[in-house]
């Protein structure tokens, strides 16, 4: 899926939020949630929230993704209030695990280490 050339890798498809995975040295995120439709939110799978992806670059390549935790309320997005937060850690924590992955979060911002 990921090339030398390539970077990284975004696939889409679902509305809520999975992990991220380090495939040959690449990070792939496979969804990174929605901030365009506000569809009715679904409690347990918290559809109204994600993060801000940023990719940090080093010398032209990814070095880390930093994550901010957000939320979408009346068609706008904002940032992600305290057990929003903690709902979004986990959930991440629990999704990157899953790809063999880990990301670490300080004062509720996650950073994703790529190289």
């Amino acid at each position: 899926m990921t090339s030398r050339r390539q970077e990284g890798w975004e696939a889409s498809g679902v509305i809520t939020l999975q992990g991220i995975e380090l495939y040959n040295g690449k990070a792939i995120l496979y969804s990174m949630g929605d901030f365009i439709d506000d569809y009715a939110v679904d409690s347990d799978e918290r559809n109204d929230l994600s993060f801000l992806f940023l990719l940090e670059l080093e010398r032209g390549h990814i070095a880390r993704i930093v994550l901010h935790p957000v939320r979408i309320e009346d068609l706008y997005v904002r940032l992600a209030k305290d057990e929003e937060v903690t709902f979004l850690q986990k959930t991440m924590q629990a999704k990157c695990a899953a790809f063999g992955s880990r990301i670490l979060f300080h004062d509720g911002v996650g950073r994703f280490e790529v190289s």
